[in-house]
């Protein structure tokens, strides 16, 4: 990945998307997000288990968070460059 790509990335996902990109093409991967929770001795022993919701940000598939459809410098039509 060239610096121009990294600045772009970066630019338009922030680092966390660039982070998950350089993991890929290095061959890692696995969950990018770390949530810290407090549990018991207890329920680790005795394997408890809990629901959670996780909200998470999905990219525009028409224009890949970009705003820009196709990457070319217009908005996009599906999301009006909202990514």
């Amino acid at each position: 990945m060239t610096d121009k790509q990294r600045k772009q990335i970066y630019d338009h996902h922030g680092i966390e998307e660039l982070e998950k990109q350089e993991a890929a093409a290095n061959g890692r991967s696995g969950p990018q997000n770390k949530i810290k929770i407090r549990v018991s001795l207890l329920h680790l022993y005795t394997g408890h288990t809990m629901e959670m919701n996780v909200n998470r940000n999905q990219y525009c598939e028409a224009c890949n968070g970009t705003g820009a459809e196709g990457g070319k410098q217009k908005t996009c039509p599906k999301c009006h460059g909202k990514g």
